[in-house]
């Protein structure tokens, strides 16, 4: 039978996508197989082989022409789409839950761990004495310790904020002036009497 010359009868995508998330692709081509088809995601990356359902993950947003070649042994044939690749949605940052160790000794560390969603990155601002100035400050910090020195109870506020959004939460932990007694008690045994015992000749052994 004679070749028909290939053509491109639908191309299209799910774009747009976020960063991040794979874009599919769809095509559909008539002619006499086998049909070979050629993809360029515009730039950012290349396929050939058989494949008419492609999927693609681009490492940049932005808008990008995608163009698919097929080709069979008696022709060939082009078509063109654009795609979009956006910046992902920000999630506002939020305290979910905020834990310390409720009370401590003078001197010792008091520890305080944050739960905290949101997109990242998460700026961490810890103020362990809530009088306006922050004590620690950065991104990651969601496991802290704080060494107070002077003995009361504290309001301690955490703030948190990522790119599109703030949160605030407070605790409180109570420091005391006593002291923890440390020591270790070692039970000593009672000494061990052997009882006394005579042979028929009457001599004594142990």
């Amino acid at each position: 039978p004679p070749c028909a010359p290939v053509e491109i009868t639908a191309l299209d995508s799910d774009s747009p996508v976020e960063l991040g998330e794979t874009m599919h692709f769809t095509a559909t081509a008539e002619g006499t197989p086998p049909i070979v088809y050629n993809w360029d995601f515009g730039g950012a990356g290349t396929r050939g082989g058989t494949d008419t359902n492609p999927t693609f993950t681009y490492e940049m947003t932005g808008t990008y022409t995608v163009t698919l070649e097929v080709e069979n042994d008696c022709g060939t044939d082009t078509a063109s789409i654009m795609v979009t690749v956006t910046s992902p949605a920000c999630i506002p940052a939020e305290i979910t839950n905020l834990e310390d160790n409720n009370s401590v000794v003078l001197g010792e560390a008091a520890y305080f761990t944050a739960t905290v969603n949101g997109t990242r990155p998460i700026t961490y601002t810890w103020d362990f004495d809530s009088d306006g100035t922050p004590e620690q400050i950065g991104v990651g910090l969601n496991v802290v310790s704080h060494t107070y020195t002077e003995t009361g109870p504290y309001v301690v506020t955490l703030d948190v904020e990522n790119a599109c959004g703030t949160d605030r939460a407070i605790t409180a932990v109570i420091v005391s002036g006593g002291t923890r007694a440390d020591f270790t008690f070692t039970p000593t045994a009672p000494p061990v009497i052997l009882p006394d015992t005579w042979d028929a000749d009457e001599r004594r052994r142990w």
